[in-house]
């Protein structure tokens, strides 16, 4: 996504380790769609836990 001159990336991402689960959707930003920098994840994980 392209807004106000900056890119936007987002991607589904395990910041925990290389395997599946934890994932979240990740977000970086960059001016030349060279150099990124990571941002806070955009959307976590729901808690499915049960009260």
């Amino acid at each position: 996504m392209y807004y106000n001159g900056i890119y936007h990336l987002f991607y589904q991402y395990n910041p925990k380790g290389a395997v599946w689960g934890n994932i979240v959707w990740a977000h970086s930003i960059s001016t030349d769609m060279i150099n990124w920098i990571p941002l806070e994840p955009a959307i976590y994980p729901s808690n499915h836990s049960t009260s």
